[in-house]
């Protein structure tokens, strides 16, 4: 892909178009290894995608904010409007830290060390509270992945992404079948020449007293939510990977691809809720489209016995 034919092929189909790639910017390419973001959350710790990967932090800082509270006593969100006011409202508020887009944050471990605590989610949290059964207010508006787990017999567990990492083919240039896409938002954000841009679609490992005990990732436009839900599932509720990944789930705002409009006062939801449960959301100012599938991913569990479980969250 660097050095060979079709690398060569690659660089003269752009070059075709005007563009000024060499083979010289293909043969220098290096993988950039970072450490994972790690952090405990009610007895595990998580070690997360790093780097550049922001929605792996939004994911975190969710569950960091979400630690304030308890709310597997309210039944579980898909069946309690109280429970999912919560984790939607945490959701939206950590939606609201927008230093996450920016790389210059993402690339300082230390802050971002410093904000994957209690105290700097306390005032997210706060937030949070503020908003929870508020009296109801008219507002104004404000096919691509492939997520694997792979663990072999001497206990190796890997838990990636392959992705275009946009919802259309851009330009439509093809090299031997691989697109060389050029669009989206994640594609658009600017680094700098030879930096690695900011994208989402995380991963998970999971560890409880040391040994590993759950892996996940998931993608889509609703991929942070549903990791956010995927480990609440499994570290909240104790849910098995079967329910943990099939259960109903809320997601990112409802974006027309036609128009490129996103409703930002509103969330989409799996059409398996209950009327009543959006009903009663509404009259808190919590509103929703219903939509068939609402994220996608997988988890695996590694169980004790040295049994293992899986889930998945499919098209």
């Amino acid at each position: 892909m660097y050095q060979g034919d079709w690398a060569a092929r690659c660089v003269e189909t752009v070059r075709q178009q005007g563009g000024l790639m060499s083979m010289a910017d293909l043969a220098s390419y290096e993988p950039t290894w970072t450490r994972p973001w790690i952090m405990s959350y009610r007895g595990y710790d998580i070690c997360a995608s790093s780097g550049r990967s922001m929605f792996a932090l939004w994911t975190l800082l969710a569950l960091k904010t979400l630690e304030h509270t308890t709310v597997q006593p309210l039944g579980h969100f898909s069946t309690s409007a109280d429970a999912l006011e919560i984790v939607v409202r945490v959701a939206r508020a950590v939606q609201d830290e927008n230093w996450i887009n920016d790389y210059r944050y993402l690339d300082n471990r230390e802050l971002v060390n410093s904000r994957l605590t209690l105290d700097y989610t306390n005032s997210i949290w706060a937030r949070v509270q503020g908003q929870l059964n508020p009296v109801h207010q008219e507002t104004s508006p404000g096919p691509h992945t492939l997520c694997s787990i792979i663990a072999d017999t001497e206990g190796n567990v890997v838990s990636g992404k392959h992705s275009i990492n946009s919802l259309s083919w851009g330009p439509g240039l093809f090299v031997q079948g691989v697109p060389l896409n050029g669009s989206g938002e994640d594609n658009g954000r600017y680094t700098g020449p030879g930096k690695r841009r900011t994208q989402g679609a995380p991963n998970f490992l999971v560890f409880k007293d040391g040994p590993l005990r759950y892996s996940c990732g998931s993608f889509g436009a609703s991929n942070p939510q549903t990791s956010f839900q995927f480990l609440v599932n499994l570290l909240d509720y104790g849910l098995p990977t079967d329910q943990a990944a099939g259960l109903p789930r809320f997601g990112s705002f409802p974006y027309d691809e036609e128009t490129g409009v996103v409703e930002y006062t509103k969330n989409d939801l799996d059409e398996r809720f209950s009327p009543e449960i959006v009903e009663v959301l509404a009259t808190r100012g919590l509103y929703f489209k219903k939509i068939k599938r609402v994220g996608f991913g997988c988890i695996a569990a590694f169980n004790p016995d040295g049994t293992t479980s899986t889930g998945w969250a499919r098209r």
